[in-house]
């Protein structure tokens, strides 16, 4: 049977792929095998240089986040990142492709050196010809076809998004299950923000509800919105839409101001699995992107690499 299916996904190139699921089938294939050459190299390079480099993404992205994780799971996390992030960029790409695509790594620097890492890896083999399978597989993807699928089976407002759960049910079906990776369906966002905005502003007295710029004597907000299991970020996505749509912020100026000095510092969000993690950084800068707001350098989103049912985060 395993046998199979890897002769089946090393065929790819000769057959069509136009549905969500055998295009997950085969980019969870591809992305095993980068995850292991990337997890081999460090043994395999006599001169040393990919450990260094490995060695030194893993520490800056442990650092970064504040968690421990192995050197395995982050050669997943890599590989995953590396296959779902060209996805991305495939499934957003238009004719005016320039003026359009916004990569992942655009709203999460480290990505970029991953990205680097995989891509500009010219000394091993491994790495290099993993890395061009997958960049092969995209270009044989009937695009159309393929976003066509997605969007009818899409449950939860974004087929990207809705995607990563087919992605990595192939990939890692226990390890879903696992981290309980169920995403909410749009409409039940769009509620419970809905709600919410009306709770404060009715019950809590707070004039602007979620948009409220109001801060304590220390100049922290008052009004903190947490998502304690953040996934891709819907919901916090849901909130800044309502409050761009609800409070009328035409002036992009006071749009500006008010992202900078209040909204980055009132949303916070933790997330267990690495991936949603890196994609709320993607969704929610995407969605910034489309109001107006371009994040500079120093904007940093306050989502974390945390299980906020660990009793030291309780």
């Amino acid at each position: 049977m395993e046998i199979m299916q890897k002769k089946e996904n090393l065929d790819h190139r000769d057959q069509t792929i136009n549905t969500s699921q055998k295009l997950a089938s085969i980019m969870a294939s591809k992305a095993k095998t980068l995850a292991k050459a990337i997890s081999n190299a460090p043994e395999n390079d006599s001169n040393n240089i990919d450990a260094l480099e490995f060695n030194k993404l893993l520490n800056e992205f442990q650092k970064d986040t504040d968690t421990e994780i192995s050197t395995k799971c982050f050669s997943d996390f890599c590989a995953q990142i590396v296959v779902f992030g060209l996805f991305i960029e495939t499934a957003t790409e238009t004719d005016d492709n320039e003026k359009s695509r916004t990569p992942l790594f655009d709203f999460y620097p480290l990505y970029r050196k991953v990205f680097n890492f995989v891509f500009k890896n010219e000394a091993n083999e491994s790495i290099k010809n993993a890395a061009n399978d997958i960049v092969d597989l995209f270009s044989q993807m009937d695009k159309k076809s393929v976003l066509e699928n997605l969007n009818k089976s899409c449950a939860n407002g974004d087929p990207n998004f809705d995607f990563y759960e087919i992605f990595l049910s192939e990939y890692d079906g226990i390890a879903r299950k696992a981290a309980g990776v169920w995403y909410t369906p749009q409409p039940v966002v769009d509620f419970i923000v809905r709600a919410v905005d009306e709770i404060l502003r009715t019950d809590f007295h707070m004039e602007k509800g979620l948009a409220d710029t109001s801060t304590t004597k220390d100049g922290k907000p008052t009004l903190q919105i947490f998502d304690p299991a953040t996934g891709t970020g819907t919901f916090l996505v849901g909130v800044i839409n309502r409050i761009y749509k609800k409070y009328n912020y035409k002036n992009p100026e006071e749009w500006a101001s008010y992202v900078q000095n209040h909204l980055l510092h009132s949303i916070e969000g933790a997330e267990l699995s690495m991936i949603p993690f890196a994609l709320s950084h993607w969704k929610i800068g995407m969605t910034l992107k489309k109001t107006g707001y371009n994040m500079k350098p120093n904007d940093k989103l306050r989502i974390f690499l945390k299980n906020t049912l660990e009793t030291e985060h309780a």
